[in-house]
Parts: structure tokens; C-alpha cells; sequence
């Protein structure tokens, strides 16, 4: 049998929630909000974010379990202690298998698995799967034998949780995980990760409460450590590669089932743990965005006046507010406040920057830039992005405007999904295979060690070199910002329309065009651009009849001289 879970709750180190360490991990940044909370409170957090329906047996599992069931909380009082687990390596498989055990007796019951140890303390509510209860992941313990025997290679296995971190796994105990998978992958399929480097949780729960809410957002998350550099050297064929940051985990169109695996490796591959993690049937509920912000995005403010006089008092008012130290984010919800509040101004300057001292800078810019720009009638833009022109077009209406090929660069569109969650199911009415139509493997690169392979002018000639890919990605990337302003933010355009391949981008974004499938699929056998226009050129060399051009004859350049040299 497998156990879902179901409610989840760490105060790990200084990240006192899951949702700050949900951050922590997204970032790949350490928390710093300075708080610890209670195991008790940890413990009700988890239960509360089960939000179990009807009746239930409450069931303990934990290293301290009296610290629950004498704490004065009813809920807690009640319940039957079904074990003790200590915070020491692996406790993680056998707690599981307590669990497992006495909920499968009776699907009433449910499980409330707490650790605490030297990071922190974790909490996880266990149900049985007849429940239905909305949960990050179904659990269930799988014997090293039988993963040894029959091979990994029938489990589409994403990524793997390595209790304990990587930098403690030897040559050999490599090889041997590398033996359990199939190795015939064009590309490494399998990410490796740990929790690790938020401390040191040798129990195990950390790694799967972490495994668990990543699986969850179908998010492949970013490493903090590598492996060995030996071992790293010398692992060719194995299906493996370390994330050197976060990335969506991507539907490919086959029925995909995300599967997740956590591994605590021994000495013998006999000996070895594992718990399979699989997206569970009745998935949580996730918010449309969650605004996971690392602090270097820029902020937007908008200014509003009915006048170039109104206009730059209203200015000079936010500039005093910035020289009175007023923090960046309450003046820019001040601002969206003030837009929506009935009678909008005639013209709009947004400012746009990352700095107090850079909006400084932007305010005395626009100080000069405004009024030139009413006596020209012309825009006006400042390098970081604040824009300002005479002539609004609001009333016209809205227009979604898609841009040419050749847009798409490394690392493309990679928090989209994190950032906008629904976004998975949205894109599969349009785009079954988003993991293909993406070129997932060309912009988010799969490297065992990331030093060794991702250099920037490699990875882009490497996409430069894919040129159908190139383009198809960028036209997928349209369709998935008409998706996130069409259906999470309700934006409906008036007009939409495209410049060169952009057209092919606006029809199908917006439905005109709905056979995605069948063109990618045309597209992928056209020889337009892969050796027509792109790589040996052909409809030149057609066209030239000329069968003697070098290989690499046509070229662009930026030509540094002054107007009157190049005339003559």
C-alpha cells in the first residue's frame, strides 16, 4: 500500500515555515527571518494544512511523542501513540512503514509524523489514499531488492532526493545507483538533489518533506552542492545531472506521471533505502502566482497627472517620499492604490528600478525628459526602463503584440511555471507535448557537472545550431504569456498581431490556429530552416548557382565609423 501526504510543516534552521523554506530553496538562498517555532505549533500547522474532512483517528509517531500528547491541545490528547522514531539515519523508512501499516488496517485513520533534531523540527499528516484528501505526494516504501532485481528502468524516475547530500557518495555506490536506471538516454532524464545543505536532518524527513512539495509544483529544484569531482569526471553514460538552478518539470505528452525517489545509499546496493514518491490523485490546491522574489527584481511605480505641470508635481511629491527613506514596496502599492481609485489621470510616467538612489536618479532624468517630450510630442525612455509619452493610448484598446523569430535564449521562461502554477494545466489544452514544443533540453541543459559544461557562448551556439528548435520555443513562449494574461490576469486584447514569424506566434497563441501538434511536427521535418535558410544555406546557394561559396559566407556586422566615411 502507499500513504498520501497530506499537511506539511518545517521550522528548519532560520526558516520558521514551510512556505519560507519553500522560498529558501526556490531562491537557493538562505532564510532570514530569525524565528523558531514550537514543535507544537509545527505539529498543528501540518494538521491544519491537511484540512481533514470528517472523522478521523489520530494517530502519533514521533521521537518525542509526549511533548504532543501532554500539551494541552484536545486534538493531540486524544490520539494513540503508534510508535517512536528517533531523529538517526534513515528513521525516514521505518516511520514510513509504522504509518503505512496502521492506516491500512483502517482508512480513518491518519498519521501525524513529527522529528525533531538539530536544524529543527518537521511535521507531515499521513492519510490513507481512499481519503481522497487534496496532497503533495503519495509515499510508498519500495524494497532495494526488488528495484535491484527488476530495474528502475519501467518507473519514470525524475529525481532523486539523496539523503545525507551528494558530496558523501563514492565511486562506487555512483555506479551502482547508475545500474539501477537505464542508461540509453539521449539526455540525462534524472535530476539529483538534497536537502542537505540546509543542515544536517539524518533522519530523513527533511528530504521528504522537501521531495514532496516539489513534486507537488512540478518543479525540478536547483542544487547547492556537487558531486565529487572525480566521480564527476568520470560518469559518462549514467542518466544523471545536477540542476545548477530550478526548472519546470515539463508535461512531454506520453500520460506523464512525475515520480521522485529518495535514496539513502550504503556502503552495500543490497542495503540501500528507498521511498517512491508519485504526484498524488487529488493534487493540492495551489495559488494562480506565487511571487517567489529574491529582492534584485525591479519595483514599478506609476505617477499620474492631468497636466505636464500636474504630472511633475506628482513626481516631485514621490520624490520627497523616497528621500523620506518610505520603503520601496509600500510606495508602489500607494501608487497602484491611487490608479484604482475611480478617475484615471490623463498621462501615466512609470518608473522602474531597483534601488532607492536608482529612482533618484530616474525622477531628475525624467525632470528634463518629461517637458521635451510634450514640446516634441515623442516618448520618453530611460535606459532602466521608466517611460513616459504624450500620446496614451488606452482608449484605443489593448493589442498583444508578438515579436519575430530567433527571441529564445538559455534558461528561457524557467520560473514561469513556479511563479504561475496553473500554468501546467493551461498549457496542455494547447500544447500536449510543452517539454518538445519548448526545446526544454536545449534551453535548460542537463550537465552532471554545471562548471564543466554550461558556458554561456556554448549553450547559445548550441541553440543557434537547433535552428526549428529555436524558433519553435519562442513561439511556445508567446502562447504561454497569452495563456498567463488571457486566463490568470483576464487582459483580453482588442487587436493581436505579429511581424515576421511572429504572425505564426499570434495565430496560434490566440487560436486561431489550433492543430499545434501537427505543425510542430511539419515544422520539424521542414527543411526551411534547417537547411534552407540556416546552416548550409541552400536557397542562396540555389539562387547564386554558385556550388564554390565557402562554408560560412554570410555574416552580420555593426560598423563603427562615422556616416561621412561610409559615404564614400
Amino acid at each position: 500500500m502507499a500513504v498520501m501526504v497530506s499537511g506539511l510543516e518545517t521550522s528548519y534552521r532560520d526558516c520558521s515555515s514551510l512556505i519560507l523554506l519553500e522560498q529558501s530553496l526556490h531562491n537557493n538562498k538562505p532564510c532570514e527571518d530569525h524565528k523558531v517555532s514550537t514543535p507544537i505549533q509545527t505539529a498543528m500547522n501540518a494538521l491544519h494544512d491537511a484540512a481533514i474532512k470528517g472523522t478521523f483517528h489520530l494517530g502519533i509517531l514521533s521521537n518525542d511523542p509526549g511533548l504532543l500528547l501532554n500539551s494541552g491541545v484536545p486534538v493531540f490528547e486524544q490520539a494513540a501513540l503508534i510508535g517512536t522514531v528517533e531523529p538517526e539515519k534513515g528513521a525516514i523508512f521505518q516511520a514510513i512503514q509504522i504509518a503505512d501499516s496502521w492506516i491500512g488496517e483502517n482508512p480513518s485513520r491518519v498519521v501525524l509524523l513529527m522529528i525533531s533534531s538539530s536544524i529543527g523540527t518537521g511535521s507531515m499528516l499521513l492519510v490513507h489514499p481512499a481519503r481522497e484528501n487534496p496532497s503533495y505526494a503519495q509515499v510508498e516504501l519500495v524494497p532495494a531488492k526488488q528495484l535491484v532485481n527488476n530495474n528502475l528502468s519501467s518507473h519514470p524516475i525524475g529525481y532523486l532526493e539523496m539523503i545525507g547530500g551528494l558530496h558523501n557518495i563514492s565511486q562506487g555506490q555512483f555506479d551502482n545507483l547508475g545500474n539501477l536506471f537505464d542508461s540509453r538516454a539521449e539526455h540525462p532524464e534524472i535530476a539529483l538533489g538534497s536537502i542537505f545543505p540546509i543542515g544536517v536532518d539524518e533522519s530523513g524527513l527533511a528530504d521528504l518533506s522537501r521531495a514532496s512539495l516539489m513534486l507537488s509544483r512540478k518543479v525540478i529544484p536547483e542544487s547547492s552542492e556537487h558531486l565529487n569531482q572525480d566521480i564527476s569526471y568520470s560518469s559518462g553514460g549514467k542518466p544523471f545531472y545536477i540542476p545548477d538552478y530550478s526548472r519546470p518539470w515539463l508535461d512531454n505528452g506520453n500520460g506523464l506521471q512525475r515520480n521522485a525517489l529518495l535514496i539513502q545509499t550504503n556502503p552495500e546496493p543490497g542495503t540501500w533505502k528507498f521511498l517512491k514518491l508519485s504526484e498524488a490523485a487529488n493534487p493540492k490546491t495551489i495559488p494562480p502566482a506565487r511571487p517567489y522574489l529574491t529582492g534584485s527584481e525591479p519595483t514599478l511605480i506609476p505617477v499620474g497627472g492631468n497636466s505636464s505641470s500636474d504630472l511633475l508635481t506628482q513626481i516631485q511629491i514621490l520624490e520627497t517620499e523616497l528621500r523620506n527613506e518610505k520603503p520601496l514596496k509600500d510606495l508602489a502599492k500607494d501608487a497602484y492604490a491611487k490608479m484604482s481609485e475611480g478617475l484615471k489621470p490623463t498621462f501615466i510616467c512609470t518608473f522602474m528600478s531597483i534601488s532607492r538612489e536608482d529612482f533618484l536618479n530616474e525622477i531628475t532624468h525624467a525632470n528634463n525628459g518629461i517637458p521635451g517630450a510634450f514640446e516634441t510630442n515623442k516618448s520618453w525612455i530611460s535606459p532602466k526602463g521608466s517611460y513616459f509619452t504624450p500620446q496614451p493610448l488606452g482608449e484605443k484598446g489593448i493589442a498583444f503584440v508578438y515579436p519575430g523569430a530567433f527571441n529564445s535564449y538559455p534558461g528561457m521562461g524557467r520560473k514561469l511555471f513556479d511563479y504561475f502554477p496553473p500554468l501546467h494545466n493551461l498549457v496542455k489544452q494547447k500544447i500536449k507535448n510543452v517539454s518538445h514544443s519548448l526545446a526544454e533540453k536545449i534551453l535548460y541543459p542537463r550537465y552532471l557537472d554545471p562548471e564543466h559544461g554550461n558556458k554561456k557562448t556554448d549553450l547559445l551556439q548550441n541553440l543557434y545550431n537547433h535552428p526549428n528548435e529555436l524558433i519553435e520555443s519562442g513561439i511556445s513562449i508567446s502562447v504561454l504569456h497569452t495563456l498567463i494574461l488571457k486566463n490568470l490576469f483576464q487582459i483580453s486584447p482588442d487587436v493581436a498581431f505579429g511581424y515576421s514569424l511572429g504572425e505564426s506566434s499570434m495565430l496560434w497563441a490566440n487560436s486561431i490556429w489550433e492543430n499545434v501538434e501537427a505543425s510542430s511536427e511539419s515544422w520539424k521535418k521542414s527543411s526551411l530552416f534547417r537547411t534552407q535558410l540556416f546552416g548550409p544555406m541552400n536557397a542562396i546557394r540555389d539562387y547564386w548557382k554558385d556550388e564554390n561559396l565557402a562554408e560560412e559566407f554570410w555574416g552580420s556586422y555593426i560598423l563603427k565609423a562615422p556616416l561621412s566615411k561610409v559615404e564614400k
